[in-house]
Formats: C-alpha cells, sequence, structure tokens
C-alpha cells in the first residue's frame, strides 16, 4: 500500500510540474505579446516600423519613348499658359467665395480711393496698364 501512495504523490508531483510549466509559458508568451503590442504603438507614433514583406508587385510593362513634339500636340490647340489661367479662376473663386458680403463694400472703398488724394495716382497707374496691353489685342 506504501509503494501505490509513493506512486502516486509522484505522478500527481509531475502533474503539478507539467501545470506549473505550462502557466510559466503562458505568462512569457503573455509578455511577449504585451512587448510587442508597445512596440507596435510606440513605431505608430514614431512613424518607425519594421517593413513587412509583401510578395513581390508585378512589374508593368514600359511604354515606349515619346516625342516632344507629339506630347505638344495632345494639349490642346492655341497659345496661352492653360495651367496659370486655371490657377488664376480658381483663385478668384474662392476670393469671391470668402468675400461674398464685402465685395460691395469693397467697390465703395475702391470708388472713394478714386475720388479721394491718391486718385491721381491710380487713373495714371490705369492708364499706363491700358498703353501695355492695348498692343496684345
Amino acid at each position: 500500500m506504501a509503494r501505490k501512495k509513493a506512486k502516486k504523490a509522484k505522478a500527481s508531483r509531475k502533474t503539478t510540474k507539467k501545470s506549473a510549466k505550462r502557466a510559466k509559458t503562458a505568462r512569457k508568451t503573455a509578455k511577449r505579446g504585451a512587448a510587442k503590442k508597445r512596440a507596435k504603438a510606440a513605431s505608430r507614433k514614431t512613424g518607425t516600423r519594421k517593413a513587412t514583406r509583401k510578395a513581390p508587385a508585378k512589374r508593368k510593362a514600359r511604354r515606349p519613348a515619346r516625342k516632344a513634339a507629339a506630347r505638344k500636340g495632345r494639349r490642346g490647340a492655341g497659345e496661352g499658359n492653360y495651367t496659370a489661367s486655371r490657377n488664376f479662376r480658381r483663385k478668384q473663386e474662392a476670393f469671391v467665395e470668402s468675400n461674398k458680403g464685402n465685395i460691395e463694400g469693397m467697390a465703395k472703398e475702391a470708388e472713394a480711393a478714386l475720388d479721394g488724394p491718391a486718385g491721381s495716382a491710380l487713373k495714371s497707374a490705369e492708364a499706363e496698364a491700358k498703353a501695355r496691353g492695348e498692343g496684345m489685342e
């Protein structure tokens, strides 16, 4: 009977050792997981994250080089800088949109400036600008 008790005690010690070992492994894994999460969160804040390996992307077939003359023809006929005119139009629309309620007041201020002491300088500048633009029409 003493042998049976000794055998049983030994078996229970083994299971306790196994369960203790499992618990220890579980704690280590949890610590590692928490450390990974912290590192990931820190890398998000600083923007430095290890590059993950992705499957190589398929390369696009290269197009043959085009001549500059062919590209110019596609932009449209006529003269002028289309990009500059587009930007100017956008800025004008934005100005009108932002000053909707104040445009009439601005016009009255400009009219008063023409009638005031600086009016002669403004009128001469206007005449100079008109003279410069006459040859372009």
